[in-house]
Formats: C-alpha cells, sequence, structure tokens
C-alpha cells in the first residue's frame, strides 16, 4: 500500500509518454500483491462458511471509493486546477494517494497475522477462533485440497477460474473507467455533476453486495450466487446501452451493472479456496488475480476502440455483457456443486 500511494503521487510529475508507461508499469507492480494478500488474509481469520460475507464487506469498500471518489474527483478536478502551479489532474493523483499511504502506515503497526497474536480479543475468543479455523482446517485436509503451488499451475480449474476472473474484471473496468464518461454523454453535465451522478451506481453496488455475501454465506452456496449477480450486471450493461441517450434509465442500468460486477467478484473468491490451501492458495489466488487484471489492459482498450469505430459506447457495452455471460456459464458447468 505505501509503494503503490508514492507511485500513485509520482504521476503528478510525468510529462511525457515514457515516463507515463513507466511510472504506469511500476505502479501496477506496486498494487499487484494487494488484492491477493487479503484474500489470503481472510483466510487466516473466517472459516469458509463465514467468508462470502466477509470478502464482500471488504470489497465493498470498491463501491464506497466509487461514492466518495466520483464527486471528489469532479471537486478536485474543478476546484483546485491551477492551484500552486499545479493542474487539477496532478492535484487529483497528489490527494487521493493520501489515504493509502497513511492507511498502509497503520497496517503495518496495527494489524496482526492471525488471531492468536491480536491483542484486541480476549483469551476466550482467541482460542474458540483458533478452534473454528483448526475444524475449517481438518475439513479442507478431508476434501483433498490442493496445498503445493506446483499442483495449483498445473490444476484446470485454477485456470478456469482465471477465465472468469478475466470475464468479470472486464465488466468491472468497463464500468469505472467509463462510468463518468457514459454519464456525461447521456446529460452533457460539468465534472462536478457528472462525479455526483456516478455516486448512484455505486451506492446501490455497495448496499446490494453485502446482502448477496450473506446469502452466499447463509445457504452455502457459490456459483449461483456468482453466475446470477454476473448475469444481472450483464442485463444491467445491455439495459445502459439500449437507454444511453436516456439519463434515468442508463443511470439504472449501470447500477444493476455495477451490482452484479461487484457482487459476482465478491463472492468469487470463495469459489478458489474451496479446493485450495496453503501455498497452493497463496500461489494460486495471485496468479488468477494476475491473469484476470489482464482484463485491466484489454477492457478500457476495447471500449475505447468500439467507442471511437461506432462513435457510442452502445457496442462496447454489448461486448462487456457478452464477457459476463461467459463468466456466468463456466461457473456453473464447472463450479456449480463448490461449497
Amino acid at each position: 500500500m505505501i509503494v503503490w500511494s508514492l507511485l500513485s503521487a509520482a504521476m503528478v510529475f510525468v510529462s511525457t509518454p515514457l515516463q507515463f508507461y513507466v511510472v504506469r508499469f511500476l505502479l501496477g507492480a506496486g498494487e499487484a500483491g494487494f488484492f491477493p494478500g487479503i484474500i489470503l488474509y481472510l483466510t487466516y481469520w473466517y472459516p469458509a462458511q463465514r467468508r462470502a460475507k466477509a470478502t464482500a464487506t471488504f470489497m465493498a469498500s470498491v463501491a464506497l471509493a466509487g461514492i466518495i471518489g466520483g464527486p471528489l474527483s469532479g471537486f478536485i478536478m474543478t476546484y483546485l486546477d491551477g492551484l500552486g502551479t499545479l493542474a487539477g489532474w496532478q492535484w487529483l493523483f497528489l490527494v487521493e494517494a493520501l489515504p493509502a499511504l497513511l492507511l498502509g502506515i497503520m497496517v503495518a503497526m496495527w494489524l496482526k497475522n492471525n488471531p492468536a497474536e491480536a491483542h484486541w480479543l480476549t483469551k476466550e475468543e482467541q482460542h474458540w477462533l483458533m478452534g473454528e479455523l483448526a475444524v475449517d482446517t481438518a475439513k479442507k485436509e478431508q476434501a483433498g485440497h490442493i496445498v503445493l503451488f506446483n499442483r495449483a499451475i498445473a490444476n484446470v480449474n485454477v485456470w478456469l477460474l482465471s477465465l472468469v476472473y478475466f470475464s468479470i474484471v472486464m465488466g468491472l473496468y468497463g464500468i469505472s473507467f467509463w462510468l463518468p464518461q457514459i454519464v456525461n454523454d447521456a446529460g452533457h453535465h460539468t465534472l462536478w455533476h457528472t462525479g455526483l451522478l456516478t455516486m448512484i451506481p455505486y451506492i446501490v453496488a455497495a448496499m446490494g453486495m453485502i446482502l448477496v455475501g450473506y446469502s452466499s454465506d447463509k445457504y452455502n452456496e457459490r456459483a449461483w450466487h456468482v453466475a446470477l449477480s454476473a448475469l444481472i450486471g450483464s442485463g444491467g450493461l445491455v439495459l445502459s446501452a439500449i437507454n444511453n441517450d436516456n439519463l434515468p434509465l442508463a443511470l439504472l442500468g449501470l447500477s444493476l451493472a455495477s451490482l452484479g460486477v461487484l457482487s459476482a467478484l465478491a463472492v468469487f473468491w470463495s469459489l478458489p479456496t474451496t479446493f485450495l490451501s496453503g501455498t497452493a492458495a497463496a500461489g494460486g489466488l495471485a496468479l488468477i488475480n494476475a491473469c484476470g487484471n489482464l482484463a485491466g489492459y484489454l477492457s478500457p482498450v476495447m471500449v475505447a476502440w468500439v467507442k471511437t469505430a461506432s462513435g457510442s459506447f452502445t457496442n462496447a457495452l454489448y461486448l462487456l455483457a457478452l464477457w459476463l455471460i461467459l463468466a456466468a456459464t463456466i461457473v456453473l458447468i464447472k463450479f456449480r456443486n463448490s461449497k
């Protein structure tokens, strides 16, 4: 988090295309370990039957960042432009890098590796939680979990989940990168108003994804929750594409898309841990995340290319919807019995 924030702030000094490419590459390298690290970290604290809600709660921060970040970005770009010789986009990178820096320091100082080290738990709470995790570990051993990384990378399910994650992230980046532009094109708003309107899909997503995670844990079911969420996201993208000149309906579609995509991602991470443990889980989660995040490159480029070729976002949104349908199909065919 600390390296990530410093590299993000370094974007302030970028002035040439080469500098941009170098800093963006390093930023990706700095960010790479964070998400799979968090998913693995949650397995040290939550047994499998409680993990989907915990993951969804953590990932609700993505939606929360959208709620806060949209208006904040619009405010910074509009009202700090030219302050102290810096352009609005430079202030944007500088100001929005600070939370990651401060929280990175707090994590290093305050968080513990596992419940046995947690000073905020009583001895009784520590013993109870460690017992729950021990039972969870025993169940994994009985189920024949993969524990070695070399076996994980040779397992076809790991690569299928990489494709599923890639497909869902295609939808995520399509929404997160282009949501402000889609909203602006539908209503022709200022940066500030566009930022306010982009809050709406993220508010819907933040509330819905926690409920989906809770439902997944309650019924001990993963695949259908991932697949149905992906299909809802796909339907939302289609709705927004059909109504790209009608702001209320476009926002409704984008809200459903955000809800579906983020809910699918939240429950998705319960699927790899149904058959991966130990170093296989650490490396396998990182591998899935690395493959999936390649969509972070392809999705914005694809949307931009299709928009340039067709003159609108409509066809691009249809393509993103197809990726989500692919994700749902693979999950239902291959992972329907995962718990």
